[in-house]
């Protein structure tokens, strides 16, 4: 537009996520379509940071399943994809221990752009759900997800779900005040939003 604006429509028509080790298994699977609409509004686009003045999603019906296996991949994807995870190697240190931090780095760094979220829109979303995990292994679920799962389930260390559906109901996030900051800390906000509601899911899954 003119004012530099863009609005964007996307949409997937069908979603099919496959594991293949180290068992095969289907994560993710739309079973209506579109699986996906996003429609974005975004302020000037030839400012650095991401100003988002609001983002709809609409989500189709879905099936995950949900293994150990596939949370220990997921933690080996992410840090085989994360920059910089294994630090300095000693001879850079060494390297950087010789001289000041102003002669390595002579020039001041680049900014980094923000995403700004002013306004998040998700639709109704339903889901069915196949899950088992070993609970005292789960660490990458909140405790407070774990200890809920655990009382409601009488002190069980296995979690087996087949099938059962879970419905979340539309949601408008950031409307008082923004998300801001890189895409991690503004998911974590969104996690944040959406926690209390998976685990009212939870209680009604085990039930």
């Amino acid at each position: 537009t003119p004012n530099r604006c863009r609005d964007v429509q996307f949409q997937i028509w069908d979603i099919q996520v496959d594991m293949q080790s180290p068992k095969r298994d289907v994560i993710l699977k739309s079973t209506s379509q579109p699986a996906l609409r996003t429609h974005t509004k975004r302020d000037d686009v030839r400012m650095l940071d991401v100003h988002l003045r609001e983002v709809q999603l609409e989500l189709g019906h879905l099936e995950v399943s949900v293994t150990g296996a596939l949370m220990d991949q997921a933690r080996l994807l992410r840090r085989n994809l994360t920059v910089g995870m294994g630090g300095l190697t000693f001879e850079q240190v060494l390297a950087r221990a010789k001289g000041g931090i102003h002669l390595s780095n002579p020039q001041p760094p680049s900014a980094s752009s923000k995403l700004v979220v002013n306004k998040l829109v998700v639709g109704d979303a339903k889901v069915d759900v196949w899950c088992q995990l070993h609970i005292p292994d789960a660490h990458y679920l909140p405790k407070s997800l774990r200890d809920t799962i655990q009382v409601f389930s009488l002190g069980a260390t296995r979690l087996d779900i087949k099938g059962a559906q879970v419905r979340l109901s539309h949601q408008a996030l950031f409307k008082s005040r923004p998300a801001e900051g890189n895409t991690s800390i503004v998911f974590s906000k969104v996690w944040d939003h959406y926690l209390p509601l998976v685990k009212t899911c939870w209680r009604s899954l085990l039930q």
